[in-house]
């Protein structure tokens, strides 16, 4: 019925690909110009090496399945992750739409095939991980032995329904006082002088939007929790090279805030179909704070995409508190386990153990 083979190479650009994905409903963080970027600037510097797993049928030998791992050896625990290099926010495989439905409908014979010789293929590792899949994406885990297990983790993932009206939205998601306050901190921004809100195409801009950003985030970040992968520079050209791209302009979207033509606030987001996310926010509160410039970049954002045909607004992982208010409803994110024979076991505990430590001695 199909194939299944595993290669250290593969063309995300390729038509091949580019045709599954826009078959699939996997989130904008598997579009082929992101998992590409990925493999060819991240990858060199990572730790472990690539292991991409397709799935064709038998017959045709059309590609119905791709699922993007990374390996590396640590003692005698050979583990196997998806491939996330730090960037990928909802971990979930490339499948054609008709070829998920049969999964989903849980037919036996076909599933159970399926997972065979997905278990073979993955045969040589003793240990395998995949991190933030959301909830809607749990029924990867057909794919694998049912000893794998789901564990939830301790954040969510926080996306608003919008509609097609934008001030219908804000009526029916955003509290009276959240509205009030939005067109106080607008006015009050205006008030200083030309305020203008603008989506960047111009890579010079983008340039400047992104200075912007690695300079405000490395404030905020110096006293809070969390890394800015901002500051480091394999991460910072990841995701400018992609956002200065005119041929991303389908993925990528870069915003900013200005105010008598200098930056205020500034985003970085992605785009796959009427559905975007928003990663990289930053704003200069050290001078505007009691204009909120951040939160006014958002509502901005929100009716400009909106009036550009996006349904769906996701803030992504992380529960910080600002999401609620703009109406928001939470996802849960899980870690997927599995393990094979009694040095995977020992390695899983392991990992679970350093894991839990290191949440420890993070209260």
């Amino acid at each position: 019925m199909f194939t299944i083979e595993t290669t250290e190479a593969f063309d995300f650009c390729s038509h091949e690909y580019r045709e599954l994905f826009a078959r699939s409903d996997a989130s904008a963080f598997q579009h082929p110009d992101w998992m590409h970027a990925m493999a060819t600037q991240l990858g060199p510097s990572m730790p472990a090496d690539l292991l991409i797993v397709t799935i064709r049928e038998e017959q045709s030998g059309t590609l119905v399945a791709l699922l993007p791992f990374t390996k590396r050896t640590i003692g005698p625990f050979k583990l196997l992750e998806f491939l996330n290099f730090g960037v990928v926010d909802h971990a979930c495989a490339t499948l054609d739409a008709s070829f998920c439905e049969k999964l989903l409908r849980h037919e036996d014979k076909y599933t159970d095939e399926l997972t065979d010789k997905l278990s073979k293929a993955l045969t040589p590792y003793n240990i395998v991980w995949i991190k933030h899949v959301r909830e809607r994406d749990l029924w990867i885990l057909s794919l694998f032995p049912k000893s794998w297990i789901a564990a939830k983790a301790d954040f969510s993932s926080h996306a608003t329904e919008l509609g097609d009206n934008f001030a219908d939205w804000k009526l029916s998601h955003l509290s009276a006082n959240r509205r009030h306050d939005l067109k106080r901190k607008r006015a009050r921004l205006a008030k200083l002088g030309a305020l203008e809100f603008r989506l960047l195409q111009d890579p010079a801009e983008i340039k400047a939007a992104f200075s912007f950003l690695q300079k405000v985030r490395k404030r905020r970040f110096e006293h809070a929790e969390g890394k800015d992968f901002l500051q480091e520079k394999r991460f910072y050209d990841f995701y400018s090279a992609l956002a200065e791209n005119p041929d991303h302009h389908d993925l990528a979207v870069t915003a900013c805030l200005t105010l008598d033509g200098a930056i205020i606030a500034a985003s970085f987001g992605i785009l796959k179909g009427d559905h975007f996310t928003f990663l990289l926010p930053g704003a200069d509160y050290e001078r505007f704070s009691r204009g909120s410039p951040g939160k006014v970049q958002i509502d901005y954002l929100i009716e400009c995409l909106m009036e550009k045909g996006v349904r769906a607004f996701d803030f992504s992982i992380g529960d910080e508190a600002y999401k609620t208010t703009f109406g928001t409803s939470p996802e849960a994110i899980f870690t997927i386990m599995g393990y094979r024979g009694p040095i995977g076991r020992l390695g899983l505990a392991l990992i679970k153990i350093a894991k839990k430590a290191k949440t420890l001695l993070s209260l």
